[in-house]
């Protein structure tokens, strides 16, 4: 049986080999516009893609083109936080190089989004399977982050379709993921929602 550090190994090497990153990236968010739940959502909680992750420019763009609270994610001693952002200019270069909203975004009350008020989550990691497994760095930010969500919150995971692996090994605290998108296909693993 493989362990959950060599799916994450694999995936990782897959996303670094990916050989169209750009081109996939942009499919990939095509995809997840179009689908009918990102048009349902009027709250959306996304990652900020950086180095070899699918990019989700488009997805914040095209959020705040149909007026929807967007909010993104930071990292703070106990977790992930996240603040409702009006767009790309409300982030900034924060630590391990990630991308996260302005200390000035943070900071203030009003911004804050709590989990439960997200209708659809974008979701980042290194290796899916068919059945919404999802691998991430395992520190486990994003299963914490999305165990504080609303029974009818969407979880949509984005990956380049050679970070499908057969299986990743679950244990209790892991979140299935609802839907997987890949730059060929979108994949309905839970399909009660």
């Amino acid at each position: 049986m493989t362990t959950k550090a060599e799916v994450r190994q694999q995936g990782l090497a897959a996303r670094e080999g990916e050989p169209d990153r750009d081109g996939a990236s942009r499919a990939i968010q095509a995809r997840v516009i179009a689908l009918p739940e990102f048009a349902a959502a009027s709250t959306i909680l996304t990652y900020i893609g950086v180095r070899t992750e699918v990019a989700t420019d488009a997805i914040v763009t095209e959020s705040a083109r149909r007026r929807k609270r967007i909010a993104a994610p930071y990292v703070t001693p106990g977790g992930l936080r996240a603040a409702f952002i009006e767009g790309r200019g409300d982030l900034v270069p924060a630590r391990f190089g990630l991308v996260e909203p302005a200390d000035r975004i943070k900071q203030d009350p009003l911004r804050d989004c709590p989990p439960g008020e997200v209708d659809l989550f974008v979701v980042p990691g290194l290796a899916f399977d068919r059945s919404g497994g999802r691998a991430g760095f395992g520190r486990a930010y994003y299963d914490r982050l999305l165990a504080g969500a609303n029974p009818g919150a969407l979880f949509v995971a984005l990956c380049f379709h050679s970070q499908l692996v057969a299986s990743v090994p679950m244990i209790d605290h892991d979140i299935p993921m609802h839907l997987i998108v890949t730059e060929r296909e979108t994949i309905r693993p839970l399909s009660d929602k």
